[in-house]
């Protein structure tokens, strides 16, 4: 029994939504209950963020309710300005009833980057080379496909890593990322050899290499030049021929334009 008299053992939600992967330090920590109109029980509950080592409560605060969104209900416990560190979020119902808990929380420094970017970078792109047509570019989306505008969009992809956080990777991996950039622009310049075949096409680029071979969009072009020219910027000076070929290729590609 609870220090109010109740017997009835406290509702549960249908579900309780986490970030397993963690969150950056200063952005807000939001864990979502699922449950339905009927259950009342967490207008009134609270949620207490507590340390998973020492159990020290560091924040607490209500549920907010958002109503009918996708045909439930769902409760929102935020929390913002939350200090780097390993917690567990417990709510709690108006009797002090236990209702719901998360696993792990980590909050740190630029947490959500340092653990995904080489599952969805590098990692992906060395598995998708392996299954590429002609050993060049990437495996698409679960299919054979190797269309131009996707292919360009995921150089583009390490590309801005070498630009943007080159300084938060060690050697090794922009060694790994160049190796990408290399692969792709090198797929490119595939489509564009292939497009020079066609008459009056010399400078733009196909579509893909093995299906669409004989069609030429401005837009694929356009995107071509835009990755030769910043891998011919942004490789590192043992890339310097291939820096060299991507730069009259993306000159090529603009004269085509």
């Amino acid at each position: 029994m609870s220090e109010h008299g109740s017997d009835a053992a406290p509702m549960k939600p249908h579900g309780i939504l986490f970030s397993q992967i963690g969150y950056d330090a200063g952005d807000p920590l939001r864990v979502v209950l699922r449950g339905d109109f009927s259950f009342t029980a967490l207008d009134e509950s609270a949620f207490f963020l507590r340390r998973e080592e020492s159990n020290e409560t560091v924040a607490t605060g209500k549920l907010r309710h958002v109503q009918g969104v996708w045909h439930t209900d769902w409760w929102v416990a935020e929390i913002t300005d939350c200090p780097p560190g390993v917690y567990r979020l417990d709510v709690e119902d108006a009797d002090e009833n236990f209702i719901a808990h998360t696993d792990s929380l980590t909050v740190a420094p630029n947490h959500l980057w340092l653990e995904t970017w080489q599952y969805v970078g590098v990692h992906q792109g060395e598995r998708r080379r392996i299954f590429a047509r002609g050993g060049v570019g990437w495996f698409d989306a679960g299919m054979e496909w190797m269309e131009a505008n996707s292919q360009t969009a995921y150089i583009n992809g390490f590309l801005d890593i070498l630009e943007y956080a080159n300084g938060a990777i060690t050697d090794a991996e922009r060694g790994r990322v160049a190796a990408q950039v290399v692969n792709g622009c090198d797929y490119l310049a595939v489509l564009q050899d292939m497009a020079t075949e066609l008459p009056g096409q010399a400078g733009g680029i196909v579509h893909q290499s093995w299906k669409y071979a004989d069609v030429v969009l401005a837009s694929d072009t356009m995107k071509a030049a835009v990755c030769w020219a910043r891998a011919a910027r942004l490789l590192p000076d043992t890339l310097a021929e291939k820096r060299t070929a991507y730069r009259t290729r993306a000159a090529n590609a603009m004269d085509f334009l």
